[in-house]
């Protein structure tokens, strides 16, 4: 066996080849129909000098049914196996590590599109709470002939309303944003519909005069009560 091993591990010439097999033969340690070849040994025939006749895989050992040659232990086929099995499972490794497995590329691919989904979904639900406070905020000017979208703490509100308070106003409304949950969202709205997101937004009549700086200035030149008294919003 020791000699079989050793045999298994050289690399033969092809004259040596043919006499190892002839005395092997000899020896009756492999069995006598096993034809030994004075035609010239090809590569498919040797792997590290174990001298596999042609018609078993130079790799594996193994012919096209998946046998080892009767010559080999077994031992020695138990000891192929394993190393097969360990070449087999590196080689796959490799692969692993050149392309990435299908299942990482399919996980993150469905994280991309979950996201992608949950910020549509989302978009959605903020975009159809969007409208509806939109339509509250242009119902309320509509109602009002007067409104005021205020905050309690702004300088510039409490000037706006100082300078509308002066009037006796039959519909006038104030909205003090800080004082109701969704102000933000009431907020952001105005910002779109007057193209100016501060405070006050001071409407009369439907119409944005703009701020705490607008509704003074009106006041001084004379035309904010000019304008209340158009739509007679002012008791008298």
């Amino acid at each position: 066996m020791r000699a079989m091993r050793k045999l298994l591990r050289e690399k033969l010439s092809k004259k040596d080849e043919v006499k190892r097999l002839a005395s092997m033969k000899k020896d009756n340690l492999i069995p006598s129909t096993v034809p030994i070849k004075e035609s010239p040994i090809n590569d498919d025939m040797q792997v590290g000098g174990s001298g596999a006749p042609a018609e078993f895989n130079s790799r594996t050992l193994r012919n096209k049914d998946g046998q080892f040659p009767s010559w080999l232990s077994g031992r020695q086929r138990k000891r192929l196996t394993a190393k097969q099995a360990i070449v087999k499972r590196n080689e796959k490794q490799k692969k692993v590590k050149k392309n990435p497995d299908f299942i990482y590329l399919f996980f993150f691919k469905s994280i991309i599109i979950f996201r992608q989904i949950f910020r549509r979904i989302i978009t959605s639900a903020n975009g159809s709470g969007d409208n509806a406070v939109a339509d509250k905020i242009k119902q309320l000017i509509t109602d009002h002939q007067v409104i005021v979208f205020s905050k309690t703490f702004c300088p510039y509100c409490v000037k706006a309303k100082n300078v509308l308070n002066k009037y006796k106003l039959k519909d006038y409304k104030v909205i003090e944003l800080d004082e109701i949950d969704n102000g933000n969202e009431y907020q952001n709205i105005l910002g779109k519909i007057t193209d100016a997101k501060s405070v006050p937004r001071v409407f009369i009549a439907g119409e944005c005069i703009g701020g705490g700086d607008d509704t003074e200035r009106l006041d001084r030149n004379g035309d904010l009560e000019k304008r209340l008294k158009k739509i007679n919003a002012i008791d008298n």
